[in-house]
């Protein structure tokens, strides 16, 4: 990992694979909570999960900023800082962990 001249975070010289892969891990994991395949909008798909695990308002906020920070990045080639790739990382992680935890109050 690299800082470029203007605090871009890069892995491997290529900008933003941190934010697309904490993006990714929490898609799979929302898709696979909400039963679905395929979606329109990540703002569905988080409807949806959000709707199945009775994730609040809080969780859903944080989902839905992964993934539009995410599609700056690959979308508009938006240079991601370090402090951007955590805060990502850890909102991401944070989701799955109550979603892991409302799954198994559940079960």
């Amino acid at each position: 990992r690299r800082v470029d001249h203007k605090g871009a975070a890069t892995f491997n010289g290529v900008p933003g694979v941190p934010i697309v892969l904490s993006a990714s891990a929490l898609e799979k994991h929302l898709k696979r909570a909400a039963g679905v395949d395929r979606f329109d909008h990540y703002s569905d798909l988080v409807a949806d999960a959000a709707a199945r695990l009775g994730m609040n308002m809080a969780w859903r906020e944080q989902a839905e900023y992964v993934f539009r920070l995410r599609n700056r990045v690959v979308h508009d080639d938006y240079p991601a800082t370090q402090d951007e790739e955590k805060e990502i990382h850890d909102k991401a992680g944070e989701v799955l962990s109550n979603a892991r935890d409302l799954l198994t109050s559940l079960v």
